[in-house]
């Protein structure tokens, strides 16, 4: 959890409502073909203020955060020198969070 406060996010984790404020318009359940359109300052909007966070996981230079929005996941790779979002991913499916299953913590729902 102490990675989001490096990059001065205000990430707040909660469930997706039945809607979504980007540009101060009212959007109903945001789709992943909705999403893709967004411009980066949209997408970034809908990320940290819609997304929940799921896990980090780093590689030189970045820290890529996994964020679930509805039925789909989005990647948030931020650069570690000067804490900027450098790109947005969206993953295609289940399969390509792979890599994150074991950074997910789920001891909170087994118990």
């Amino acid at each position: 959890m102490h990675l989001f406060l490096i990059f001065v996010f205000s990430v707040k984790f909660k469930v997706l409502g039945k809607s979504l404020l980007v540009n101060s318009k009212k959007i109903n359940v945001m789709k992943l073909s909705e999403f893709i359109v967004l411009n980066e300052a949209e997408k970034k909007r809908v990320v940290m203020n819609n997304a929940a966070a799921l896990a980090t996981r780093t590689s030189p230079g970045l820290i890529i955060f996994l964020f679930q929005i509805n039925d789909y996941y989005v990647e948030a790779y931020c650069n570690t020198d000067d804490k900027s979002i450098a790109e947005y991913r969206v993953l295609p499916n289940t399969n390509a969070i792979r890599h994150y299953l074991d950074l997910i913590p789920i001891d909170d729902l087994l118990n």
